[in-house]
């Protein structure tokens, strides 16, 4: 998996930058707008509340940006997956392990085919 820094850029903007804003504009809107400043004065600690604050109305105008189109406001993160392979060494203690192991390898493949499936059917309605 590569990294993006537009992504990372994006990821940042939206879980980071979103809620300090939101939090700063509700601020000035109460009439708050000293104290406003004398979070941003405080430094970390201060921007930190301040996110707190906004983290209501950044959720919600990421699930909106959402509607309008999904993964616009809450970005879908990459994530690589590896297939393991067994070595020699790596043998379950007991049948019963095997049995969960085997079972779990069972679902596990049957879910990257469901998500292969989702995947096919995602892209393919992109114009």
């Amino acid at each position: 998996m590569t990294r993006n820094p537009l992504q990372d850029l994006r990821l940042s903007l939206m879980n980071d930058v979103l809620p300090i804003g939101f939090g700063l504009v509700d601020r000035f809107r109460r009439g708050n707008g000293r104290s406003a400043v004398e979070d941003l004065a405080k430094g970390q600690a201060g921007v930190q509340d301040l996110g707190r604050d906004g983290e209501d109305a950044a959720r919600r105008m990421r699930d909106l940006l959402d509607r309008m189109s999904p993964g616009l406001g809450n970005p879908v993160v990459e994530v690589a997956v590896e297939e393991l392979q067994d070595t020699p060494g790596e043998v379950a203690a007991t049948p019963q392990e095997a049995g969960d192991l085997e079972l779990l390898r069972h679902r596990l493949l049957a879910m990257r085919g469901r998500l292969r499936r989702l995947e096919v059917q995602l892209t393919s309605g992109e114009d």
